[in-house]
């Protein structure tokens, strides 16, 4: 339930509701970050969402965030028929994913909520407080109609510095 603050050890403060993102993507297509770097910032370092396509980041290198790295798709596109209007065909390839998230310690460090037909691959992810990848989650909800993901080949180290009851 949006708002509800989850156990100490878990999460710490954090509630339950979706982080933004400092650079935002909103119904974008054929849009691309290379050899980025994304450092001190609030929130997840970047997100798309809103029926967004064809988003990409590549070597890019993401460190000392509050959330985390980036943040895809959204949770109020459940029962959306439309396929034009999901959020699909996003990479993250070949980025470093650093020491974070620093103050939403329940924040995965990849995050991919309602996606279809997306790529996350060849990437390092270290020192996370919480879960280095999460796939298809929406609280709960089934039924979504979304697949065709891949999640291959990423190195991760030190996961889940913080006691979390379900990373």
């Amino acid at each position: 339930p949006v708002g509800t603050k989850m156990k100490p050890g878990c999460g710490g403060g954090d509630i339950y509701e979706l982080t933004p993102g400092n650079v935002i993507v909103t119904n974008g297509t054929d849009i691309s970050f290379v050899n980025s770097t994304f450092q001190h910032l609030g929130a997840y370092a970047s997100a798309a969402a809103g029926g967004s396509q064809r988003v990409t980041w590549q070597g890019c290198t993401f460190r000392d965030v509050s959330a985390g790295a980036v943040m895809l798709g959204s949770l109020d596109t459940c029962a959306e028929t439309n396929v034009s209007r999901w959020d699909a065909n996003f990479s993250v390839a070949d980025c470093t994913v650093i020491n974070m998230p620093v103050e939403f310690t329940g924040a995965s460090a990849v995050m991919l909520t309602y996606v279809d037909s997306s790529v996350v691959e060849h990437n390092l992810l270290a020192n996370l407080s919480y879960s280095a990848i999460s796939l298809g989650w929406g609280w709960g909800r089934t039924g979504c109609r979304r697949g065709r993901n891949q999640i291959t080949a990423n190195r991760v180290e030190n996961p889940l510095r913080t006691l979390c009851c379900d990373g």
